[in-house]
């Protein structure tokens, strides 16, 4: 055998060799890891508060899925809680408009999160290029970004729904604030949670219960 032959049947052998101790990985998708939110003091009125996001592969599992629903609820919870806090360092009280306070969504919305009544304080805050509206409660509401889809799923969720899940009627005023969010399942059912300033964060509905 000369050398060529011998090296094409060396590197047959060992192409033999990892594809039988590795076989081809299964398929994957996107998983969201949340990361540690930073309170920036002012934020609501410089930059948009997005979601931080770790992007890892995982096996495609329906019981990742939920997962991964799930933590995407709980980082967004976290997200605006951050911004919240914001505005409650610039001006001693909390606010229901989750724009105005800097929180931006993801491309796509296929959830809901906001608060279900208004809170009008005594004096609206604006800036020179913004102003606070309290009625924009919800994700889905002011949103001007054109690359920013809100699905079907986003828009068919009535929050009124579950306002009796709500501890403190999912509004907000100068020392408290009750956040929902409301998300979808494959199931066809939802899953919500809710978030106060105390950064307690409960499921009080779960969708994969029967």
């Amino acid at each position: 055998m000369n050398k060529r032959n011998y090296l094409i049947a060396a590197a047959s052998f060992i192409f033999i060799l990892v594809w039988y101790f590795y076989p081809a990985s299964p398929k994957t998708e996107v998983k969201v890891e949340p990361q540690a939110v930073q309170v920036t003091k002012s934020s609501h009125s410089k930059k948009v508060i997005r979601p931080p996001l770790k992007v890892i592969t995982v096996k495609k599992d329906k019981s990742e899925n939920i997962k991964d629903i799930r933590s995407k609820q709980k980082l967004h919870l976290s997200a605006i809680y951050t911004a919240l806090q914001a505005m409650h360092a610039d001006y001693s009280r909390y606010s229901t408009d989750l724009h105005y306070m800097g929180y931006g969504p993801d491309t796509e919305i296929d959830f809901k999160i906001g608060f279900m009544k208004p809170y009008y304080p005594a004096e609206l805050a604006s800036t020179e290029h913004s102003y606070e509206d309290p009625e924009r409660m919800t994700n889905v509401l002011g949103v001007e970004d054109p690359s920013v889809t809100i699905t079907d799923l986003a828009n068919g969720i009535d929050l009124s729904t579950y306002e009796h899940l709500c501890k403190k009627g999912c509004t907000a005023n100068e020392k408290e604030f009750e956040l929902m969010v409301v998300s979808p399942l494959q199931n066809g059912k939802h899953d919500v949670w809710v978030i106060n300033e105390k950064k307690k964060i409960v499921q009080v509905q779960d969708g994969m219960k029967k």
